[in-house]
This record gives C-alpha cells, structure tokens and sequence, in this order.
C-alpha cells in the first residue's frame, strides 16, 4: 500500500519541468517520457531487503517524492515529507506473458500532479531468477540521475542484507535548490548572452525535417510510436573507431554525422537541425544531485550534396563545441524565442534526435544483474536515434512516431545508415552525394527487379504497317466513326494511300514534317494515317491556338506541306507552306494510286513532333520515332488491353498525344474509334448520350472531362474500360470512378516518353492513387540531385527509360541533351532516360506515386508545402468541383497559400466551412489563407488547368455567417486597420473572426505586434486566440490595465488553447 504525508513543501519548478508539463497537458496519457531501468536478476533475491532500498532511495531524495501542480500561474513542485510504496511480484506464466505485463507497465501513464512519479515491479521467472523493472517519469530523472540512483541502491541493498550499517544521509544539493538558482540565473546576462549564441546559431532555420511518411502529418502530432533496434558488431565498432581517431574525432561525432548526412540524403533539405541532449551538469555543486537536468538543444549544420564527410564532421564538431559551452539555455526557452509559434504538428526547431543513453548498470549483493535494453513505447519526436556501446558492440533503436511512418519505413532508414556508415569507412573522403544510402541489394530491386518489363512487342515496325496488318485481316470491318459517317479498314486505308502518294507529288520527302490543322473529322484520321504512309511525320496545328504560336511552330518545323479544311485557310498563318484542303482538293487526291505505297520507313524515323508549352516561353516539339509508338501500342493492347471487339470514343484534341492511343489502338487490333466532335467534347450531357448511343467499352479522358461525365449523371458499368490521365488523379475523383466500374486505370507519362509510361488499375477504397509499373520495355527510376537511387518511400526526382523514349525536342540539341540524359542503370550502350521533372516516390509494392512536379512545391513560412495534397483534400468537401492551390507572395516574404475553387452545380459554401474541412486532414500551416471561388478554372489548350492563368487573389472580406457591423470606436477602426494590414483583407467588421479570414498563429503575432506597438502596452499573444473578433479584442482591450498579465495559468492555458483549438478543427462544418 502507497502511503505518504498530506504536508508538503513548494518550490518553482525547472524550465525542463515546464516543459514535461506542457506536453504532459496535451499528451496525458503518452508514455513517450516514461523512463525505464529494467534488469535481469539471478539469483536469491531479498524481496524485502529491495522493497526497503528503495523505499529508503525515496526518502533521501526530494525528487522522487514530487509532484506538480499549478500555483497563481506557476508550475510548482511539492515535495512530500515522507512516502512509502509497495514492491509487488508478479509470477507471470510464460515468457509471453512476462513481456506483456512489462509493456503494460511500461506504458502506463503517470499523472504528474499525483504521486508516485516513480514506480518499481518484480517479474518472478524462474526460480532464482526475476526481472526487476523501474518505471520513472522524465520529468524527475535523466541518465546522470538513473546512474546514481542505482549506485545507490546497490548500496542501501547491500548494507540491507548484510546488516551493515545504514547509508549516511544524502550529501548531494536538492534538486530544489537548482531551480531556485535557474530561476535567478535565467533573468542574468549570461542567459541572455547563451540566447545571443543560439539565435545566431539558429539563424533562418525555421524548416521541418523533409522525411518520407507513410501517412498525412496529423494538425495535433500525439506522441505515439515504437522503435527498430539496431546493432553494429564489434569488428565494424573497431573500424569505425579507428576512422574517428584518424580524424581526431569520437565515434559519437562520426556516428552523429553519419546521421546528419542520411537525414539529408532522405530529405534534400540543406539547413539541418538535429536534437542532441546535454548533461546540463557543468556546475559541480550539481553533479550528483537526483534530477532532471539533461537540456535537449539544436545543433544546426548546413549540408550540401558538394560538402564533403570530412567537411561536415568539422560542421558537426564546432556545433557540438558550442552547444556543449551554451547548453545552459533551457530548450523551452530557445523555442519560443527563435520559432514563437504554436502550431502542434511539428515540434519546434527540430523534428529529429540524436543521443548516446547506455541502459544503466546495477550491483546488487550476492545476485548477477544484468541490464535489459527496453523501449517504454511512444516517440518524443518524428525520428530519435539512441545507441551505446557495450562487448557486443553498438546497439541501439530508432524511435519513431508511429503517427507518421510504419516500421518497415524505419527499418528501410536503420538498414540505409549501416550501408551509409560502411560506405564511409570504404571512403571516408567522398563528397555526402556520393555516399551510397541503398544498399547493392536494394538497389538492384528498385533498378533492376522493379524493372523487368521485357515483353515482346511491335518493335522493329512502323504504325501504318501496323494498321494494314489488321486491313488484310477484316477491310470490311468498321473502322471509324464521325457524326454518322464511317469508313471501313479498307475505306481508310484507300484514301490514306492516295492522300500519300498525292503528298508525294507536292514535293514531300521522307524525315519531312507535315502540318495538320483540321478540325476532328474523318478525313483528320486519313491526314494522319496518310502523312505517315509518306514518310513524313505529322505536327498537329490546333485551330484553337493562338496566331502566334501557329506561327512559330509552322516557322519552327519547316513544314513543307499543311493539310487543312477549307473553312480553316483563313486561322491558318501566312507560311511558306504549301495548303493541301482535304475536302476541296478531295479531287485531285482521288486520282493517285490506291495501292499500298512503297515509301521505306524505318522504325526509327519519326511518327509526330508535338509541342508541349515550354519554360522560356515558346513551345518545344517533342520529336517522336515509329519504334516508341509501336511499342506503347502494342504494350497498351495487352494492358489495360484492347481487342477486335471494342469501341474506343475520343475526345481529345490532336495536339495532346494521348490521341495516339484514342485513334492508333482500335486501329491495330481491329476495333472501332468513334471520333467525337468538339462540342461534344466540351459536354457531359453530350458525351453521356455518346457512350450509350455507340456502346463505347474505353474511353480515356483527362480528370475534367470525367468529372463532366460524373456531373451529368453517368452511372457507370463494367463495360466501359475507364482510363484516365493527363494530371494527376484525385483521391475523391477515384473513388467516384471506382464506385461506377472495376475496370479504372490511372495513365501516367510525358509527351517525351511516348504518351503513357506506367499505368495502374484502381481499386475502391485505396488509400493513395498510384501511378503503378512502367509498361512494356519500359524502365523508371526515382533519382536524387546527384543521379543515386533515392531509397523507397523517399521523394526523388522520376526518371523513365527504355523503348518509349523520344528522339528528343525538334532543333533544340542543348535542351534536348539537357533532359534526356544517359542511363546508367539499363546495361545498354546508348541507353538513354527522360528527367520527368515530376516529384516521385516508390512504394514498398513496388508501385509509384507522383507527388507532384517539383515547381508546384511550395514554401510557407519556412514550411514545404505540396500543393497536390492540399488540393485533394479540398476537392474532397462536397461543395467543392475542383481546386487549385497556389502561393502568392504579396511583398517580399509574405507569402500566402491561396485556394482558387470552383463549386459543384454552381452552389456557395462558407469560408469558414472549408476551412473546419481542411482543418480534419491537414496543419495550420497547408491551410489557405485565402479562397477564391471561379466560374472556372483556366484550361490550357490540352485541357490542363492552366496555373499561370490563375488570377490575383481577391482581397474583398470573404463570404461568411457573419453580418458585417463597421467598426465605431477609435481602437475598433484601429484594429481594423491593423487587422486588413496584415491579413490582405479590404474590409473587415467587428464580428468577423481573425482566423476565418485567414488568420494563423504568425499572423497573429504580427497583428499582436503591431497593436502593441500603436497601443505603447504590452499584449499577450493569447488575448487574440481568447477574443477573436474586432469587437471582443477591443472589449478585452478596452478593460485590461498598461501590464497585462494573462488571466489564468500561464502554463496549463497555452495547453488547454491547443487542445480547445484542435476541438474546433475537427467539429462537422
């Protein structure tokens, strides 16, 4: 039975003590700051002679009879005059049992404002032989203190069962007595210049840790995890011993920077913060008192791919250096002066850990004991690595938040620095870049084994032939279809023929480029057919485009010959290009030969040049050769697969090449394409009454056009083969694909790789949308800045090899060797690869997903943002069609996110309720500032959102519940001001919220700022979370006096604003 005595002594608690309070608040039933000392005993054991010791350890030290509680504001400590507690034995049958009672007793919670905050329980299992576990909260012991809490112990239990005379008292100071002196010491001048230090130290590092999560960062972080063990042997601990002596370093600091370095490869973020403890004991009057002294701080280093291990070993030394000689300044205080801001996503300044903590020894008499490596569960941080060093060499664990990645993500992480650490020691002098992460094992999986797509297929051939093969097979089989008129195969190929060999009486050549401006008809599917029956290559000219860029391209391509309409001559530019009317000239073309033309086409000679928008303004033209389309074809007939028997609609404009497969497939295995006129295109209802009318069974559209089917009601079917591509599919867009047919494919490729590179069959309920497995003859890679294969899970940079690889861009040699690259990888001389540009990450399957293109990643306060994610999560709110996400930067370093959305069936929705809807899934920091409803959203001419076409963000007061009340009072139209300022607002009225329009903990520290500062007064930044409209804020000014202290604990306040915040955010809008 626990016994104690009511009458207690207070003292002010450390900032180290705040600090396990404050988290404790928000995290009360967490045991990631359980402290566990667990031992092996063998032998016979003196159960009462234990109880005894330890009940003595508890009455010689006031630490281990505290606890906390708040008084008028402050975190206080009460020390019980005496306390008794129970040593219980528990005999556990089997070795399964055992350890499930000591993780329940591991990870049971303390309750900080109660004692006991230490507790101790015996496992009998065997028979002379126990497992003897000490459970302790952070909050009132570290390293140094479970050192000499059992040095201790094996004394007081030594002298109990021997009967030797008691221990004299404690002579160590009382742990009291150092935060008494903390306290004095943090209003001196060598605290504020230790805060001079770590400003500088810390300076424009204001990043979180880029590590790949295998789920969303939550808005509220909790604290649980796990942890992977580790284990270095003994002759591997030898050479890495020698390697730091030669370098005049310890193992810790090469250890440590080894760390550093695969933190970097992993994220690519170059401003590197990593949380090491310090013993925080310098002061001698201290060394032996029981306590929580040990102070975690940042150690900032800057990495770059170029910077050498040597080079960033010194980075790692000096910063160690001045943290050692500044490691007074508690954590708690560093965090609120160099990052004051209350988001609880991430935990401030740093998000990974580093530390050196030996599972303690113990002697106790009679008895061998030995010391049992255990994890308490839970994670203090994102990622936290803790080795020691014993006879077996190095052993460790990487504790990790179970919260944000699984373990066979940190296990990858544990097996990427061994290979990192060997990798060292093979050369040590390399610069990081070239340090190999992935082992030779798991680089052969993710670019060989991943990549075993040979498959035979229509290489060595040409399209055209491809086609007459199926017009030898069936010429009487239908094999187009355009607003009731057809043609067969045969039909098709005749005319195609004649308009080839009438091509060649206009002067055209073999490897010459033909125009195509038509408008979707027939005859555009013989333009096409019959150019490539030439010779030459054809270059769609959309008759939606520009004048100016129809004239760039003509001008660019040297087309000798454009085959056009005679209702378009006049959209078509002023060129040197002979004009060929396939409706009047009809005649003329009818006389040729209808006979198959001898033209000698090779596989390599080109098929299309499409031009795709360019970085400098002007188009490029993708140059594309018969072999890359041969094998898409061939490799998409088999999957997501075509035959004889299909119908294939297409509504995609020419100068998009996903028309190849919409108007070549269905041609090469002998089914119909049914060609769609624009403006049917362009309507849902219209494309619904076309599936049905000619029972289409595929049909491959961007995401838009299929929310335009969705929209108009289409219900769906499993006949319809539903591919789709061209942006990345959406999570909601998926699901609704998915609820209406079991045959979805997600399509992903560049124009440079020949259409579509990887596709994936999407299933109900998938969690992420995948990209899948690169097709048929085809290879991908997911590579750092520095050319190495990033490790799965990890964002890289996607590279596709193999077959579908273009020639390049047309008469652009320096972009083109610029973006198609060598590969390295393929084991072929030649072989060469396409930088995608688009951001990538495999999966543990095996399976891609794209992340984004790397220009649309953006930066917020300091925080990396895809704007993919919050896109799909906002498109996920019922009243929301489409969003777009983008960063708008109104001054130099203010940049705001701002959603452009439009709605579905034209309806409205309150700010405030998207805002309640994002906050379910996503932090502050990836929420909006600002929303801005369209009509629309700009499309560019292949039916991509067009992002550049975004407008500027509207900074009238948005739509919300409130009516507007103009402000009356002098600080009412003050606050107003000051409010509009800083939130980009014109108008705002004394109802209105800080935060629905747009506000943030950021910017409420401006605004509080800017107050203060008119006001000539100090205000607390958490008056604004309490009183969050102009009128309340005004109120709450108008009664508060010159000083304004805050109205409740200062401490438990903040904890319970966070709590109360994350409530809100996760109420039904």
């Amino acid at each position: 039975m626990t016994t104690f005595s009511s009458e207690a002594a207070s003292y002010p608690a450390s900032a180290i003590q705040e600090q396990f309070w404050l988290i404790n608040q928000l995290h009360p039933e967490s045991s990631a700051y359980n402290i566990p000392l667990l031992f092996r005993i063998r032998g016979p054991l003196d159960r009462d002679s234990l109880e005894k010791s330890l009940n003595d350890m508890i009455g010689r030290h006031q630490i281990l009879r505290t606890r906390f509680a708040m008084d008028r504001g402050d975190l206080v400590q009460h020390v019980a005059p005496s306390l008794n507690l129970p040593l219980a034995c528990d005999v556990p049958e089997g070795e399964e049992a055992v350890n499930r009672c000591v993780r329940e007793e591991l990870r049971r919670p303390f309750s900080l404002s109660e004692l006991p905050l230490i507790r101790f329980r015996l496992f009998r299992t065997g028979e002379e032989e126990h497992l003897f576990l000490i459970v302790m909260h952070h909050i009132i012991t570290d390293l140094r203190t479970k050192e000499l809490f059992t040095e201790e112990l094996s004394s007081l239990y030594g002298a109990a069962v021997t009967r030797r005379p008691a221990l004299q008292p404690a002579s160590s100071v009382p742990y009291a007595e150092f935060s008494r002196w903390q306290r004095d010491w943090l209003a001196g001048d060598e605290c504020r210049s230790m805060l001079v230090y770590w400003k500088e130290h810390l300076k424009g590092r204001t990043d979180s840790l880029d590590l790949p999560m295998e789920k969303k960062r939550p808005s509220l972080l909790s604290l649980e995890g796990e942890a992977v063990f580790f284990h270095l042997e003994p002759s591997f601990v030898g050479e890495l011993k020698q390697f730091s002596r030669d370098r005049s370093v310890t193992i810790f600091l090469t250890l440590l920077a080894a760390y550093a370095a695969l933190l970097f490869r992993y994220g690519g973020n170059p401003q590197l913060t990593i949380g090491v403890p310090l013993t925080n004991r310098r002061k001698e009057r201290y060394k032996d008192t029981l306590g929580c002294f040990v102070n975690i701080l940042p150690l900032a280093v800057t990495v770059s791919g170029e910077t050498s291990f040597p080079e960033l070993l010194g980075k790692v030394r000096q910063a160690m250096l001045g943290a050692h000689r500044h490691q007074e300044a508690p954590y708690r205080l560093l965090a609120h002066t160099v990052e004051p801001r209350t988001g609880a996503s991430h935990n401030p300044l740093f998000q990974a850990g580093f530390t050196l903590d030996p599972p303690v020894g113990m002697s106790l008499e009679g008895l061998e004991v030995e010391p049992v490596a255990v994890h308490s569960g839970g994670a203090q941080l994102d990622l936290f690595f803790t080795f020691w060093e014993g006879d077996d060499g190095i052993r460790g664990y990487f504790e990790y938040n179970s919260d944000l990645f699984d373990e066979a993500m940190v296990r990858q992480v544990s097996e990427n620095y061994r290979t990192l650490l060997r990798e060292v020691l093979r050369d040590g002098d390399r610069p990081i870049a070239a340090i190999p992460v992935v082992s030779e094992g798991e680089k052969e999986t993710l670019c060989v084994a991943w990549n075993q797509t040979e498959a035979p297929a229509s290489r060595g051939t040409v399209v055209h032939r491809l086609i007459e093969a199926q017009v030898d097979a069936a010429p009487h089989a239908v094999a187009a279809v355009f607003e009731g008129e057809s043609l067969t195969y045969g039909e098709l190929n005749r005319q195609a023929n004649r308009l080839a060999r009438y091509l060649g009486t206009q002067g055209v050549k073999p490897g010459d480029l033909v125009g195509i401006h038509m408008e979707r008809s027939l005859d555009m599917l013989v333009a096409l057919v019959g150019t490539m029956k030439a010779g030459a290559a054809y270059v769609p000219l959309d008759p939606a485009f520009p004048e100016e860029r129809l004239q760039y391209m003509l001008s660019h391509t040297a087309a000798s010959v454009v085959l056009t309409q005679e209702s378009l001559k006049g959209t078509l530019p002023a060129c040197t290009a002979r004009r060929v009317c396939m409706d009047t000239d009809r005649g003329a073309v009818a006389e040729q030969s209808d006979d198959n033309p001898e033209v000698a086409v090779s596989p390599d000679d080109l098929a299309y040049v499409i031009y795709t928008s360019g970085s400098t303004g002007r188009p490029k033209g993708v140059a594309v050769h018969h072999d890359a389309v041969g094998n898409f074809l061939s490799s998409m007939a088999r999957e997501p697969g075509l035959t004889s028997e299909d119908v294939v609609l297409a509504v995609t404009t020419l100068s998009f090449d996903i028309t190849v497969l919409e108007l070549y497939l269905p041609l090469i295995v002998g089914a119909k394409v049914v060609i769609a006129p624009r403006e049917t295109v362009a309507d849902g209802r219209l494309l619904l009454e076309a599936l049905s009318r000619h029972g289409v069974t595929l049909l491959q559209a961007t995401p838009v056009t299929w929310r335009l089917l969705v929209a108009a009601g289409w219900q769906g079917g499993d006949n319809l083969n539903v591919l789709c591509g061209g942006e990345a599919l959406p999570a909601d867009l998926a699901a609704a694909l998915t609820a209406r047919s079991s045959r979805v494919w997600n399509m992903y490729g560049p124009t440079e790789t020949t259409v579509w590179s990887t596709c994936a069959r999407i299933t109900d309920g998938e969690a992420r949308v995948t990209v899948g497995r690169p097709i048929d003859n085809t290879r991908t890679y997911i590579l750092d800045p520095w050319m190495q294969p990033v490790p799965t899970g990890v964002s890289g940079t996607l590279f596709i090899g193999g077959a579908g690889v273009a020639k390049g861009y047309l008469h652009q040699p320096d972009l083109t060797r610029e973006m198609f690259v060598p590969d390295p990888f393929a084991g072929e001389a030649g072989a060469r690869m396409y930088n995608t540009g688009d951001l990538a990450r495999y999966r543990a399957d095996g399976t891609i997903e794209v992340l984004g293109r790397s220009d649309f990643q953006l930066k917020i306060n300091g925080f990396r943002i895809e704007a993919g994610e919050v896109e799909t999560v906002l498109s996920g709110h019922p009243a929301v069609s489409q969003a777009i996400v983008s960063a708008h930067e109104f001054e130099p370093g203010d940049a705001r996110l701002v959603a452009y959305i439009t709605h579905t069936n034209g309806g409205q929705t309150l700010v405030s309720d998207l805002r309640a809807h994002l906050a379910g899934s996503l932090p502050d920091y990836m929420i909006p500032s600002i929303f801005m409803p369209l009509d629309s959203l700009p499309l560019t001419p292949n039916g991509k959102v067009d992002r550049k076409g975004l407008p500027v963000p509207d900074t009238r007061r948005p739509r919300t519940d409130q009516a507007f009340m103009a402000p009356q009072s002098d600080l009412e139209k003050l606050l107003s001001e000051i409010w509009s300022q800083v939130l980009k607002v014109d108008t705002i009225g004394t109802g209105d919220s800080f935060f629905e329009l747009g506000g943030n903990s950021l910017l409420g520290v401006r605004v509080v700022g800017k107050v203060g500062e008119s006001l000539k007064r100090k205000v607390p930044v958490l008056a604004l979370f309490q009183y969050p409209t102009i009128a309340a804020f005004a109120g709450y000014l108008a009664g508060e006096s010159a000083q304004p202290a805050v109205a409740q604990d200062k401490i438990s306040d903040r904890a319970t604003q966070k709590k109360r915040a994350m409530a809100r955010r996760r109420r039904s809008p």
